[in-house]
């Protein structure tokens, strides 16, 4: 029944505008009309305002075409102060009515002080005018079925544009073409306007396409804090560089082919934008200072409220999109505890992230591929809090980690960054214990004042010392020397010519050293033979070359910690840990850690690398 009907009202309103006979009014005609209006509102319907080049240059404020370049035009504001209805009334402007012909401002540089409602218009162009109170502009099946009539017949081309004007209590724009076989491609343009809400709806602007119009925003000004509604069920839509402050934005965008480009705008507020389905649209993310909300789950979330709250009371956009507290109640709370939001809100941050997936946006994508992680991780922890088991603690904790260490595979950096932590970590403790590879152990510093002691008291110079600290490991190379000599009639020459450069390179090191010790000493004797006048600036130069070997020691000592933290971390040494103790057992435990981390980062690195 419902469709029969529908399918009347469409037949009557085609067949109805084909019997249509338009009034047509010069510019100069029109805006007599209204002023000489003897009742207190203005109303036409059906009518055309056409361009008259010999009348009409006092309505206009500039025109550049042939027929008027020599005439002069309006320059002071019109002022109309009675509320204007139009239905069915239709501008023609000069930019479309031939090549070779620029002319703008017939509707132009008018102050409307009272409420203006245009309907069912196919055309209507206004620049640099200002309107006091509520504009709406709207249509329906029947002006969709005329704009090829209006085009055709009185050649007058579709379009509806708003540049350079202000709109002090909001602007409404519907038109609802669901009558018709195919979408009516109207531009609708609005440019370099300022917007500030209707006190009654707290709307700046409210923009609803239903099989109408192709939409673009451009370098408009929306004030205070109020919504900003736009609508597409089947039209491109495209916002570029409109300042919306601190207004809440909802984009709601529901055709699989027609494309949303959003470039370089200001959001300063949260914006509500439903799933995005043409993969050849553009959504830049810097422009959102509080990110993106999927309109859709938010949207499910506001109907059952409405429906709890009872369907008598009437709901404004401060109930619901400028409320702040429903929606930090919707995001932190109702989307985790309640199953149904919690999948429609999923939901819509997965097709955020499909959509950027599919345009090759990995940044952007990784950015709802977080969100949907967090959210997951959110409702983990609260599923826990229900049912403490150790399967929902384990899966809980884990995401909680992965967040940490990678941004759940998503950051392979962070991974690295991470892991350097807990390699420094246990290479701390490992500093406070010995090891095979500290040679000298804790007992290093003790050994370093033994011997600057001994060299003080001993008549020796320090390379004397020295050599004598080396002494075990010059007499294993002597013997080794003196050995292969003795062997010299018994065995081929090969091995004694090899031998001597290896034992010369053996002793090579230590001689080395002792040789630069003996010509930086700076001591001749004990220190107790020194003259008093020497022993001050000579015990500036002990001091400083004991403090250089000590920092040289735990330079040493620091190295030897951290190479073997990283050998554990990485396990490449655990076929002989070179600890004792306590850290021995620390070292398994690194050890799992490394290799469970180090897994999670090849993971995350290769995912990265697919990507």
């Amino acid at each position: 029944m419902k469709k029969l009907l529908l399918l009347l009202f469409f037949i009557s309103t085609t067949c109805f505008s084909q019997d249509i006979e338009y009034k047509v009014y010069s510019y100069s005609e029109f805006f007599n009309l209204i002023a000489n209006e003897k009742d207190s509102v203005f109303r036409l319907s059906n009518a055309l305002i056409k361009i008259d080049y010999q009348t009409d240059s006092i309505s206009a404020i500039r025109n550049e075409s042939y027929e008027m370049r020599n005439v002069p035009f309006r320059k002071d504001t019109l002022v109309i102060d009675i509320p204007i209805y139009l239905d069915n009334v239709h501008f023609e402007n000069p930019i479309f009515r031939r090549s070779g012909e620029v002319g703008f401002g017939y509707l132009s540089l008018i102050h409307f002080k009272e409420k203006v409602e245009v309907r069912n218009t196919a055309a209507f162009n206004v620049s640099n005018c200002r309107f006091d109170k509520p504009f709406k502009i709207s249509g329906s099946g029947f002006v969709c079925s005329e704009l090829v009539t209006v085009e055709n017949r009185y050649n007058i081309k579709d379009r509806i544009s708003f540049e350079d004007s202000y709109f002090k209590e909001g602007f409404v724009l519907f038109f609802n073409c669901n009558f018709q076989d195919e979408i009516v491609k109207t531009i609708v343009s609005l440019g370099k306007n300022t917007f500030h809400p209707n006190p009654e709806t707290k709307e700046t602007i409210s923009i609803n396409g239903n099989q109408f119009g192709m939409f673009d925003l451009y370098l408009n000004n929306f004030k205070e804090n109020a919504l900003a509604s736009i609508s597409s069920t089947t039209g491109d839509f495209g916002l570029f560089e409109n300042d919306f402050n601190t207004n809440v934005v909802a984009l709601e965008w529901n055709s699989s082919e027609a494309e949303l480009f959003l470039v370089r705008n200001i959001f300063n507020n949260h914006v509500f934008i439903s799933s995005p389905k043409s993969t050849t649209s553009t959504i830049d993310l810097a422009q959102f200072s509080k990110g993106i909300i999927p309109l859709d789950a938010y949207t499910a979330y506001l109907w059952f409220e409405i429906q709890n709250e009872g369907t008598n009371k009437k709901f404004t956009p401060e109930d619901y999109y400028l409320n702040d507290s429903l929606i930090n109640e919707f995001l932190t709370k109702q989307v985790i505890e309640n199953e149904e939001y919690y999948n429609f809100h999923m939901g819509g941050l997965g097709a955020f992230f499909d959509f950027f997936k599919k345009g090759y946006n990995n940044k952007a994508a990784n950015q709802f591929y977080l969100q949907l992680k967090d959210l997951e991780t959110e409702r983990l922890k609260y599923e826990y809090q229900k049912n403490r088991t150790f399967d929902s603690f384990f899966k809980y904790q884990i995401n909680k980690f992965l967040k940490v260490f990678s941004d759940y595979g998503t950051n392979p950096a962070k991974a690295v960054t991470f892991s350097l932590y807990v390699i420094l970590f246990f290479a701390l403790i490992y500093l406070f214990f010995p090891n095979s590879w500290d040679k000298h152990g804790k007992n290093r510093i003790m050994n370093r004042y033994r011997f600057f002691t001994k060299y003080m008291n001993q008549d020796a110079g320090m390379h004397d010392v020295y050599l004598e600290e080396q002494q075990k490991e010059l007499l294993e190379a002597e013997d080794f020397k003196v050995y292969m000599q003795n062997a010299e009639k018994y065995i081929p020459g090969f091995f004694i010519a090899t031998a001597m450069p290896l034992y010369k390179w053996a002793v090579s090191g230590t001689r080395l050293s002792a040789s630069l010790l003996k010509h930086v000493d700076i001591m001749k004797g004990t220190w107790q033979d020194l003259p008093p006048h020497q022993r001050f600036w000579k015990s500036v130069l002990l001091i400083g070359a004991f403090i250089t070997a000590v920092l040289y020691d735990l330079l040493i000592k620091i190295l030897n910690a951290i190479m073997l933290s990283i050998n554990t971390f990485t396990t490449l040494g655990f076929g002989e840990i070179p600890i004792k103790g306590l850290p021995r057992y620390l070292a398994i435990i690194q050890g799992f850690i490394g290799w469970f981390m180090l897994t999670i980062f090849s993971v995350s690195l290769i995912s990265q690398l697919l990507n």
